[in-house]
């Protein structure tokens, strides 16, 4: 019987290094079940990431009688690691015992999934300080882990074909795109987002950057509001950090602000929200309802209340089923550094890098492949927001919490409100992969109703919207 865990660590070791960066995409410690191997791949995993090279047998031994390990450890480890790379292990091999280790690891978490599904169903569970009991937590939970298992063993569908047999769909979707019929991606309302990046695309995971109460979850809440009104998109929001109700006032009060309604300066969402309205205002805020529940033209807003503690398995969970009903166009996750990750990490910094990167895998696999942009916050700290202040802006050394966020993230933009001119905000792309950096703007902020406009970028809005149409 095949050892694939000897199989897969047998071809890395000693040299090949593309073999190790492919095991570690891939697996995870967990994924061996002897002690040992565990350990080795640790090790490996480890020291490359510290090296940039393959550990060999002198200095793991080294590192385990530095690590107080006693002699006759030291031995045992380096007799197998000796062992491993004196076997001849050919590629197809590696990929194969590769795809073995994450299948019986998904078998393993299945049963786990299963098993605890039936006992939150049958008596409830306490899992991370969150009570779950009853069919519909056992079922939410259920989707969540195997979400997550498919990812681990690598089975969520994507599409795939020869390219030269693909040649009249790529002449096919340009001729669409020329004529308008596939348009751009989804707009965020500001033009020097928008007409710099041609707006958010699928597969893409998009930060918007900025200090507590400068803007950041404005701009995503008028993001959604502009994609389901003014593109008649459709836009998924899973919110911990915001309320639900909370969310659906902001977006209604960005509505009160178009000129149909007659309401320059809109409706104060906290006058919703503590019911302050005079006799008159209260008739508009129903005209204001009405028309955003009953106007055919208008995309779908789907807001989901996400738990604190849930991970990015549960969100995706959700958005798999919402998939089966209607279409998605955008997710906003409000907002992703209180998203936990799938598996535990011994430091916040590595559960950040695993939320990240999970986050993009996400991106890319959703609808089957096809894709969906994630949008989300990102909280900047004190220190880099004061730094911003005494600079005039902030730059992509600001993420300083996990450098994946600058890595993984395909479009970063920043917002810093002046403290000179506070309904105003400096805006900034900090990263727009495989695009140009269009210089800081200016975005006009109304804080009581969520409603930002870029000064004297109107008509370039209007123009992109006509293109779109």
């Amino acid at each position: 019987m095949t050892d694939h865990a000897a199989t897969v660590l047998g071809a890395i070791i000693p040299s090949r290094r593309d073999l190790l960066n492919t095991a570690m995409a891939q697996l995870e410690a967990e994924h061996f079940t002897s002690e040992i191997h565990r350990n080795i791949f640790l090790l490996l995993d480890r020291y490359y990431n510290v090296a940039g090279a393959i550990i060999d047998s002198a200095a793991l031994a080294d590192l385990l009688r530095r690590n107080g390990q006693d002699e006759a450890r030291v031995i045992l480890y380096t007799e197998t690691y000796n062992s491993l790379a004196a076997a001849t292990v050919a590629d197809h091999e590696f990929r194969y015992s590769l795809d073995a280790l994450k299948d019986v690891r998904a078998e393993v978490l299945t049963g786990e999934a299963l098993a605890t599904s039936m006992e939150i169903l049958q008596r409830g569970v306490e899992i991370d300080r969150r009570n779950y009991q009853g069919h519909k937590d056992a079922r939410e939970f259920a989707y969540s882990r195997l979400t997550t298992i498919d990812r681990i063993g690598g089975a969520e569908q994507a599409p795939e074909g020869d390219m030269r047999q693909d040649a009249n769909d790529i002449m096919s979707q340009y001729a669409k795109r020329k004529s308008g019929e596939i348009t751009t991606g989804v707009l965020s309302g500001i033009p020097s987002i928008d007409l710099t990046t041609d707006g958010f695309q699928n597969g893409e995971l998009d930060l918007i950057c900025a200090y507590t109460g400068e803007g950041k979850s404005m701009l995503v809440t008028q993001t959604a509001w502009h994609v389901a009104v003014m593109q008649r998109k459709n836009v998924y929001i899973a919110t911990s950090e915001t309320i639900r109700d909370t969310v659906r006032r902001r977006i209604i009060a960005r509505h009160s602000r178009l000129e149909q309604f007659g309401l320059p300066d809109g409706i104060n969402s906290n006058d919703i929200k503590n019911a302050r309205l005079d006799p008159a205002m209260e008739k508009k805020l129903g005209e204001v309802v009405d028309d955003f529940r009953n106007n055919p033209l208008y995309g779908k807003v789907h807001i989901a209340q996400i738990p604190r503690g849930s991970t990015l398995g549960m969100i995706e969970a959700k958005l798999m089923r919402a998939y089966q009903s209607w279409h998605i166009d955008i997710v906003i996750i409000d907002y992703l550094t209180l998203i936990k990750p799938d598996r535990h990490r011994s430091s916040t910094r590595e559960e950040l890098n695993d939320v990240i990167k999970d986050a993009k895998v996400m991106a890319t696999t959703l609808d089957d492949g096809r894709g969906c942009p994630v949008v989300s916050p990102w909280a900047m700290n004190q220190a880099k927001y004061l730094d911003a202040i005494r600079t005039g802006g902030y730059s992509l050394a600001s993420l300083a919490e996990t450098s994946e966020a600058e890595k993984t993230a395909d479009i970063i933009a920043a917002l810093l409100r002046l403290p000179e001119q506070p309904r105003e905000i400096k805006g900034a792309i900090l990263k727009n992969r495989d695009g140009a950096i269009p210089p800081p703007f200016i975005l006009e902020a109304d804080f009581r109703t969520t409603y930002l406009e870029e000064k004297r970028a109107s008509a370039a809005m209007d123009s992109l919207l006509d293109e779109m149409v």
